[in-house]
């Protein structure tokens, strides 16, 4: 069993030669089964002879092997892993791309919103001072008042002159109390406080949502004006990254089995003119009939140098048989090994 280049046994050359072995025997065979069938004698034998040529054959089939061979393979994997090497990098600047597109998004993002939180927080500054006055002057009347209804627990007349002076206000909006409900608050100092607590919580929801109102009314055009903007810097974003993704997938259809077999046939072009510029050719001495003629006189001495063996084999051979006979005095009967 033979050996390739790269130290491989060819299991295929032996495959080739007992495919081509099992062709030849079946032809041998048929052309043998096609003439005993008619040579009965000389006559059938001529007959079976000229018949035979007309015959119809196993056509001869070529055995060859069709494999890619292993130094194409390797160029091609060398090509091949080029190729994929520049894809990947292709693909990592793009991601760097993307991570500076992204983190541009990601603070003017972070901006527009700081700017929207900082005048909204002002508006409800501004509310929250207009309205402080009106709730110092309201929790103060409140408490005033509380007090005073404590203090008619247990006074019947101040009850009932405070019940009759706020008649219309213990109403609220179904109007002025009634007879029944007048004797009602009068006779009951809880029913009466309880009353006075309603009458001062509806006051402070009033005056929240009358704050609360103002505030809408403050920040629902900045609300709006973030929306825009953030639905603009959306848009730009999208098509950013539209264009970013239309511009990554063109530089990496342009990175081809070509253009890697082009790139390496550079490098080692490159790289075998400095190692002639190294040794002290001329770029007119690299190519043709030029490189033959034009040869300077340090690269041929090189050359000879690195071809001419420092010593004979004959020399080598005698030096080995005086080592021998060293160590093997008397083995040779006298004569020369």
């Amino acid at each position: 069993m033979s050996r390739c280049k790269h130290g491989l046994h060819c299991e295929e050359r032996v495959k080739n030669n007992a495919e081509r072995d099992r062709l030849a025997k079946e032809r041998e065979q048929q052309k043998v089964a096609a003439t005993q069938d008619k040579a009965r004698d000389a006559f059938g034998l001529l007959k079976a002879a000229s018949e035979a040529k007309d015959k119809a054959r196993v056509p001869y089939v070529p055995v060859k092997n069709r494999q890619t061979s292993r130094d194409t393979w390797f160029d091609k994997k060398e090509i091949v892993d080029r190729m994929r090497a520049l894809r990947g990098a292709e693909d990592s600047q793009a991601k760097a791309e993307r991570d500076q597109g992204y983190h541009r998004y990601k603070t003017s993002r972070d901006e527009l919103e700081a700017r929207t939180k900082a005048a909204i927080e002002a508006c409800h500054d501004r509310i929250r001072l207009a309205n402080k006055p009106k709730w110092r002057e309201m929790y103060s009347q409140q408490k005033k008042e509380a007090k005073a209804v404590t203090r008619m627990m247990t006074d019947f007349l101040e009850r009932g002159v405070f019940v009759q002076m706020n008649r219309e206000r213990l109403g609220g909006a179904a109007g002025p109390l009634s007879n029944e409900q007048v004797i009602a608050y009068i006779r009951s100092p809880s029913m009466l406080q309880q009353r006075v607590q309603d009458l001062h919580e509806q006051a402070r929801r009033s005056l929240a949502q009358a704050a609360k109102a103002d505030t809408a009314a403050l920040t629902g055009p900045i609300w709006e004006a973030h929306k825009a903007q953030m639905e603009a810097l959306r848009q730009r974003r999208e098509l950013e990254r539209e264009q970013e993704r239309e511009a990554q997938t063109k530089r990496r259809e342009a990175i081809t089995f070509k253009t890697a077999k082009e790139q390496l046939v550079e490098e080692r072009r490159s790289l075998w003119q400095r190692a002639f510029r190294r040794t002290g050719s001329t770029p007119s001495q690299q190519t043709g009939r030029q490189s033959d003629q034009g040869r300077s006189a340090s690269v041929k001495e090189q050359f000879k140098q690195a071809t001419t063996p420092t010593r004979s084999r004959a020399d080598d051979i005698k030096r080995d048989m005086a080592d021998w006979r060293k160590r093997n005095k008397g083995k040779d009967q006298g004569r020369e090994m």
